[in-house]
């Protein structure tokens, strides 16, 4: 993988919160050192892969956002099963305003003989086995993911196995309505969307949005959170942070409806079958993710200060819903920013060299170390007498163009 040297920020860092529709701050590919061929790149690689929106946020702030295929900011489209996490994060909401316990059985909201299995064996799947994955229900006996209790048969007691099955996820809505004697919109648009500023709407067990809600709520969960002073999930309490912790050794790459990186094996939607290794060896080890059908995404990595989403059509024609696509796209992602091998390419100016001075008088330029970090120095006086030794990157600003060298102090 290779290694941000100057994207990244800590996890420390200060997260900008749009406080309305209309503004959200940017900030230029440029200040974080970006490489303008990469960008390029990584434009023909989302449009070769069916994407019709792709935003980057950095520390909050926009630093990429596209459209393709006709698409633009305000096109509406489904986030899939990506939606499982707005779902997860009403859950832990609904935990908080104790309108529902993690371990209650789900029959208390649904109702006896919500399945086709016997008391004594219903009685042990809970709201935990519905967000894990693990109620040990039979997939095979519902093709079609319905919800009626004769389709939804006895396999394994609750717990004992990981399968992706939708029909117990999405009886989930269910039992917010139930806890709440309200429908999913109202839910969603009490309890997240008003305190976020986002749009959006259940259509079924779909969610419709415009990326940049999709951003929003990725932004709200990775400020632990909060929006501005809104407390949407309280991360001080136990829930949320379970929600992006492996639920079971069965699938250590699943938490509450979110997935996992930088664990040792996962599970794929619709295989019984392990898989060693992380999902996305591309991306940091903390980074998780909401991922949905035909490649709906929205990455996470507070780590580095990232929220990515993608929306589109399928990238590929993989039969597997965690494919190739995201490695390939981290790796893009990693290649933006203008890394040591790129660095060795510059041209190289020494310091004390007369054509660095001439090159830069009366130029707009900006010095950066090779972590990233701006240096205070704005002037060719204060390159002259203020730079200590080292290697630093130069971008030169004309009006059409961004020259970058580098240049060595010894």
């Amino acid at each position: 993988m290779i290694i941000f040297l100057i994207l990244i920020a800590n996890v420390f860092s200060q997260i900008y919160i749009p406080q309305d529709n209309d503004t959200w701050e940017t900030v230029t590919p440029e200040e974080l050192n970006w490489c303008v061929e990469e960008i390029e790149k990584l434009d023909e690689f989302l449009f070769e892969k069916n994407t019709r929106a792709f935003i980057i946020l950095k520390d909050g702030k926009i630093v990429y956002e596209k459209y393709f295929y006709n698409f633009h900011r305000d096109s509406s489209w489904y986030w899939a099963s990506a939606a499982k996490t707005l779902t997860a994060t009403l859950i832990g909401i609904a935990i908080e305003e104790n309108k529902i316990d993690l371990f209650d059985k789900t029959s208390k909201y649904l109702g006896e003989g919500w399945t086709s299995l016997s008391s004594e064996k219903e009685d042990l799947i809970t709201i935990h086995h519905q967000l894990a994955m693990t109620t040990g229900l039979d997939e095979t006996t519902n093709p079609n993911n319905e919800e009626i209790p004769e389709k939804l048969t006895y396999l394994t007691d609750a717990g004992q196995r990981w399968f992706y099955y939708n029909s117990p996820y999405t009886l989930l809505h269910n039992v917010l309505e139930s806890a709440y004697s309200q429908n999913l919109n109202i839910i969603t648009n009490q309890k997240i969307k008003n305190k976020i500023n986002m749009q959006g709407f259940w259509l079924g067990s779909l969610f419709f949005s415009k990326p940049i809600d999709a951003a929003r709520f990725g932004l709200m969960i990775m400020n632990n959170g909060k929006w501005g002073d809104e407390s949407v999930i309280d991360f001080n309490l136990e829930y949320p942070n379970m929600m992006t912790e492996s639920t079971s050794e069965l699938n250590p790459a699943y938490g509450y409806l979110w997935w996992l990186n930088g664990k040792n094996k996962y599970m794929q939607p619709g295989i019984d079958f392990t898989f060693n290794g992380r999902i996305v060896s591309n991306a940091d080890d903390n980074m998780f993710m909401a991922a949905g059908k035909n490649d709906q995404r929205i990455y996470i990595d507070r780590k580095n200060g990232l929220v990515v989403v993608r929306m589109g059509e399928a990238a590929d024609e993989s039969v597997l819903a965690l494919s190739g696509f995201d490695n390939q796209l981290w790796e893009k992602i990693n290649n933006l920013v203008c890394n040591t091998k790129s660095v060795e390419k510059l041209p190289t100016f020494y310091h004390n060299s007369q054509n660095l001075y001439d090159e830069l008088e009366g130029k707009d330029f900006q010095v950066y170390d090779l972590n990233g970090k701006v240096i205070d120095i704005n002037s060719v006086n204060s390159l002259k007498n203020k730079l200590e030794n080292g290697i630093y990157i130069i971008k030169i600003h004309s009006k059409t163009s961004i020259e970058t060298i580098k240049i060595i102090k010894n």
